[in-house]
């Protein structure tokens, strides 16, 4: 039995560095309104997250965002078609009716008309614009899919 109890011990010790790390970043319940610079301590981990394993870390940290949500430490790379911040859940939206208005059959409405923080993809139906199954979002509003977990 003291075998095992050590062992759980020794098990609970060994992952209080991890728990540390992730308080001294995210407050145990802390979510961020905003996404907030790339910590120093978190260059690494983006770097193995998104694939950067070449990238200098003056880029990754100007390339990559993080925010705590729940108290975990969340991160996203972003780019001209990766949005960070919170989606945009309009569901009407004056550009995309301009644009269904001069392509009433158009397949597609282009992320340039609509945005890249459109919660929809869009397309036009006879002059109407109409919006997609909506993608899916994380309990604060923001993209599901281009936001990574980490554990410092």
């Amino acid at each position: 039995m003291k075998p095992m109890v050590a062992a759980v011990g020794f098990l609970l010790l060994s992952a209080m560095p991890a728990l540390a790390a992730n308080m001294a970043l995210c407050g145990p319940t802390e979510t961020d309104a905003a996404p907030r610079p790339l910590p120093q301590r978190l260059i690494d981990m983006a770097r193995t997250s998104f694939g950067y394993t070449q990238m200098p870390a003056d880029v990754v940290t100007r390339m990559t965002v993080f925010r705590c949500a729940a108290g975990q430490p969340l991160l996203c790379s972003l780019g001209a078609n990766l949005p960070c911040g919170k989606a945009n859940a309009a569901s009407s939206l004056p550009a995309v009716t301009q644009y269904c208005a001069a392509n009433p059959q158009s397949d597609v409405v282009p992320a340039y008309v609509a945005g890249h923080d459109s919660l929809y993809q869009w397309r036009c139906a006879d002059g109407r614009a109409l919006a997609s199954s909506p993608a899916a979002l994380d309990a604060q509003g923001y993209f599901a899919e281009y936001w990574k977990a980490v554990n410092p």
